[in-house]
């Protein structure tokens, strides 16, 4: 009926008095906004509500905070609000909306306790708590150190991003072409972060060129390579059809020429530069042009308006070629100025026009620095910078600017005439940014979009760039790993290692604080584990990537001290352990990455003296992937370790008696190999192991009988990180993070507790703790975080309310 309503108003009404209807139908929606409990139970807003009560406040211009709240939101029809792209007036439901936009694209219509949850934790991030919610029964964020950045996630991808293309569709939409790491390409609504169509396989093993083009039919095309050749495909309308054509391709870009027609220009191994007329949606069998433009394969192509007014196109060489980039006339296919040379093979590359009605160019090499020349001089200058990925965008004052993807992964927006910056570096990306690209929208805003070895495609809006939590944190790498202690004076902590070149950070475990001074290891740290000896003392060891791949002892009581070399030559893979003799143990080993590397042999040693106890417990032709350690109900102190031959890759999982390191037998069923195994004593059952694989897989193993107890398909990435703990109700439980989401195992059950937790970013590694009481686990990765496994009073199901 409100449908109804607002259909007659629109089309008899002025704008003045539409609105002000409008209005009235979004105050009577929004009553109805609000969850309402029945006999005990929380019942949703209708559906109705869910989806179409933010259109009605949008027409009304006034998204205000009686609609927009942390409790209707996580019910909302995301797509409905992305697509609408509201400028709300109240600076509350500015900030709200703000939060929202950046955990929207994992937004799920039936799963809104995730949403709750995920909302919550983005606002933890931003340093703005948001009052807990009924409907946030799990995954109440303690406190939160994760860098959001300064745009958006459009989507992300199981696979890191090798390239993207932008394409204005027939409705005035916007089209994001992505070519995954994966082989595969797909097109994503940039308003929505919908895919649009289904993923096209292109059959190869590593991530093709894509591009767009809108044909004079309005069709938005995507041209992409695939095995064979190249491929043309209308997104809306299906996959590609008929035969691929024109070979392997390394470089691809659209453009349309004076006389109209619309064109893919490929660059391939043999140097050749290639047109091929897609004016008609369909591919020739041969191109209507073939240049020589290089001597080896062309890496790159860029199409630029030269300083005379002509249309050019610009070619780069790849790696072992002639280090040029040439200028063509893109009608003639004819040189049209002087190869412009550089040191270094050119691996990004783009093109400017300048208001004094020049044109230049701006390249980057290899990392190792960025050129610049104005094509009507020829000058040159050199800049120290590494330029991954380049991009031109024209702001709304007529101005083209230069975006370019940097070392620390964020993108520099600069102007080419004078090299200074344009606003502050857009944000987000956590891994390096493999391609980026400009779009327009309808109204005239500039985005930039970009994609990485993240895995994520990302936005910014060039006019408005909204700031939300910090903007970088120290250091190019993940938190590769994290541990839980307990000081000498009861105070307990965090270390988590792995983000800079050579330290492992010691946090408060409550309030997130730093405390005393980082554990500074040789290089970068790759593993932890920690040790609680009978007189009281905490150790914590580190495996570090230096070349000696050591292994540092720190007695936590002896805070700034320098570590105690414990091993060198294994320190990937860190476990400990107490003997029933008293001794406390270390469990070292190291994942080798090809069949030339150091061996990778498990070894038990003496946690206080670091001499081997024993034998290796593998061979030297073996890789260790992942190791723990746990106690059978007989008292047995058992080892767990996947490990794999450095050659072959086969996989095996065993399990061996500490005490008398004898090998017990071997875990059948293991598909891929465990990337990550935890063991817990569940009450009054057995001693069981959860791991977890490479394809997402989670097995529990009865360590005792060495039986397969359950198998679940947990995460869509390889699961990195696992770690057990016990809620207050005695349940043991298991956290494991895979990808960006953490999930809640009851191992009793082997049943999932709530929902997962979307992070803004990849988790590597978990661990729990108690926190008054309650369970919690720090979770690290591309952030820091501390979250609890259950309410304050609780049993893990329910508990009192309070604020973040």
């Amino acid at each position: 009926m409100c449908y109804e309503v607002r259909v007659m108003v629109m089309g008899g009404a002025d704008e003045e008095e539409s609105r002000a209807v409008e209005g009235r139908i979004a105050d009577a929606l929004s009553q109805l906004a609000r969850t309402r409990r029945v006999a005990g139970t929380s019942v949703p807003p209708p559906a109705y509500i869910r989806r179409h009560a933010v259109e009605h406040a949008a027409a009304a211009g006034d998204l205000d905070p009686r609609l927009i709240t942390p409790d209707f939101l996580p019910y909302i029809d995301a797509e409905r609000l992305r697509s609408l792209n509201p400028t709300p007036t109240h600076a509350e439901t500015s900030g709200l909306l703000r939060l929202w936009r950046q955990a929207a694209h994992g937004w799920e219509w039936d799963a809104p306790e995730a949403n709750a949850s995920a909302l919550a934790f983005w606002a933890a991030c931003a340093g703005e708590p948001l009052p807990r919610t009924e409907l946030a029964e799990h995954w109440n964020p303690r406190w939160a150190q994760w860098p959001l950045g300064n745009g958006e996630i459009l989507t992300r991808l199981p696979a890191s991003v090798n390239a993207v293309a932008t394409a204005a569709l027939s409705d005035g939409r916007l089209a994001v072409v992505v070519s995954g790491h994966d082989g595969t390409v797909s097109v994503w609504d940039l308003d929505t972060g919908n895919p649009i169509g289904e993923p096209v396989t292109t059959g190869l093993s590593y991530a093709g060129p894509a591009a767009a083009a809108v044909l004079p039919d309005g069709r938005a095309m995507v041209v992409a390579g695939v095995s064979g050749g190249l491929r043309m495909w209308d997104p809306a309308g299906g996959g590609p059809s008929g035969e691929p054509v024109g070979g392997t391709v390394r470089a691809l870009v659209t453009t349309v020429l004076p006389d109209r027609r619309v064109v893919a220009i490929t660059g391939d191994v043999l140097g050749r530069a290639n047109f091929w007329d897609i004016t008609a949606g369909r591919f020739e069998a041969r191109p209507f042009r073939s240049m020589d433009a290089h001597d080896r394969s062309v890496s790159a192509l860029c199409v630029a308006e030269l300083p005379d007014g002509r249309a050019g196109l610009l070619t780069t060489g790849g790696i072992g070629g002639d280090n040029t980039i040439r200028v063509w006339d893109l009608v003639t296919g004819e040189p049209a100025a002087a190869p412009l040379r550089h040191s270094s093979p050119v691996t990004a590359m783009t093109a400017a026009r300048l208001p004094t009605g020049t044109t230049v160019v701006v390249a980057g090499a290899g990392g190792r620095d960025r050129r610049v020349w104005d094509l009507t001089t020829g000058d040159c200058t050199r800049t120290a910078v590494w330029a991954q990925a380049l991009t031109t965008a024209t702001l709304p004052d007529g101005r083209s600017v230069v975006v370019e993807a940097v070392r620390d992964y964020s993108l520099r927006v600069w102007d080419p005439s004078d090299a200074s910056p344009v606003g502050p570096p857009l944000n987000g990306h956590t891994d390096i940014v493999q391609s980026v690209t400009t779009a327009t929208r309808p109204d005239g805003r500039p985005i930039v979009v970009s994609g990485g070895d993240d895995g994520t495609v990302r936005c910014w809006d060039l006019e408005t760039r909204p700031h939300s939590g910090p903007a970088s944190v120290s250091g190019p790498y993940p938190l590769s790993s994290v541990v839980s202690a307990r000081l000498p004076g009861g105070r307990d902590v965090i270390v988590a290692g792995g983000r800079d070149m050579r330290t492992a950070s010691v946090t408060d475990l409550a309030s997130g604080a730093p405390v005393g001074e980082p554990l500074l290891h040789r290089d970068r740290v790759l593993a932890l584990a920690t040790a609680e000896l009978a007189d009281g003392r905490t150790f914590v060891l580190a495996g570090g990537r230096d070349n000696e791949r050591t292994v540092l002892v720190w007695d936590l009581a002896a805070a700034g001290a320098e570590g105690r070399v414990l091993s060198h030559g294994a320190s990937s893979v860190l476990a400990t352990a107490g003997l029933p003799d008293g001794r406390a143990v270390a469990i070292t080993g190291h994942f080798v990455h090809g069949k030339h590397g150091a061996p990778g042999m498990l070894r038990v040693r003496d946690l206080l003296t670091g001499e081997t106890v024993g034998e290796p417990l593998t061979s030297p032709d073996e890789s260790v992937d992942a190791t723990a350690t746990g106690t059978l109900p007989d008292g047995r102190t058992v080892l767990i370790a996947s490990t794999s031959k450095s050659e072959s890759r086969a996989p095996a999982l065993r399990v061996w008696d500490l005490s008398s390191q004898r090998l017990l037998g071997s875990l059948h069923g293991c598909v891929g190999g465990a990337r990550a195994i935890a063991t817990a004593s569940l009450p009054h059952g057995p001693t069981v192991a959860i791991t977890g694989e490479a394809n997402g897989t989670l097995r529990l193993w009865d360590l005792a009988e060495r039986r397969l107890l359950g198998t679940c398909h947990a995460h869509r990435h390889p699961v990195e990180a696992i770690a057990t703990a016990s809620l207050s109700d005695g349940r043991g439980v298991a956290v494991t993070g895979g990808g960006a989401t953490v999930r809640l195992w009851d191992l009793s059950s082997f049943q999932p507790i709530g929902p997962p937790l979307r992070l803004p970013g990849r988790v590597c590694a978990v661990a729990t703790a108690r926190l008054d009481g309650r369970a919690v686990a720090a979770v690290a990765g591309d952030g820091l975080a501390v979250v609890h496994l259950e309410r304050a009073g609780g049993d893990g199901r329910r508990g009192e309310g309070s604020r973040v």
